[in-house]
């Protein structure tokens, strides 16, 4: 183990000194309102976009409730002026390029393992843009004070579920967002399924609400199927594909 990360030390020291200014990241700040699980974002220009999100059908850990994402955004007949964020971050093209050259060169163990660091920068940038978003940008933190150690637990106000995972598990969301926020800004590219190149890339959505939480949807009945396909205006059938 101490092999490996004095390896992995050695290879984060070369992307630094080859590859410092390939993260990219991308964010927005937009106005929302939620009507039923929908969350409705409206940009500068006019347009609106509809953010479906899935409920849970049984109650969570605590007994007590089924969430959804759109439970976090102020209901449009509320009102209350609310917003949402944004965010799309990429360890870029450059280290894309370097992975690749190692794999030609044969050095599929060199190659693995700068994917795996480029993983996790590209995890902890997005840690480090959410948290200047909280304190600067959007500004509704702004006078949080937290070490590493609790960013990592969470121990801040809001959250920023990323597409396709537990309480975001649409994969298609990811055609939504880039809609009205380019994710080749950070120079991400989309694939027909909805993965993001490179693959050290993560996209999601920022919310501030202070009960805000994460959970996971879990399994989704006929019911839901049918209205979440008729809300996304694609057939049931299709559903599988981006409900992972």
């Amino acid at each position: 183990a101490m092999q490996l990360f004095k390896e992995a030390q050695k290879l984060l020291s070369y992307l630094i000194d080859t590859a410092n200014d390939s993260i990219k990241a991308t964010y927005g700040l937009w106005e929302a309102c939620s009507q039923d699980d929908d969350i409705m974002i409206s940009t500068p220009d006019g347009k609106r976009t509809c953010i479906p999100t899935l409920r849970q059908q049984h109650l969570d850990s605590g007994g007590n409730c089924t969430l959804s994402l759109a439970d976090f955004i102020a209901p449009a007949d509320s009102g209350t002026r609310d917003f949402i964020g944004t965010f799309a971050v990429s360890t870029g093209t450059q280290i894309e390029r370097i992975i690749e050259y190692r794999k030609a060169k044969g050095e599929e163990y060199e190659a693995l393992l700068i994917q795996t660091i480029a993983d996790r920068l590209a995890e902890a940038a997005t840690e480090l843009l959410h948290a200047r978003i909280r304190t600067r940008h959007w500004g509704y933190s702004v006078e949080e004070d937290l070490s590493p150690a609790s960013l990592l637990h969470g121990k801040y106000q809001g959250i920023r579920p990323a597409v396709g995972y537990p309480s975001l598990p649409d994969q298609s969301i990811i055609f939504n967002i880039n809609d009205f926020m380019p994710l080749s800004g950070s120079e991400i590219e989309i694939t027909e399924n909805g993965a993001m190149r490179p693959a050290s890339s993560t996209c999601g959505l920022i919310i501030a609400h202070p009960d805000s939480r994460y959970f996971m949807v879990g399994i989704i009945g006929d019911d839901q199927k049918s209205d979440y396909a008729r809300r996304r205006n694609i057939p049931v059938e299709n559903l599988s594909q981006w409900l992972r």
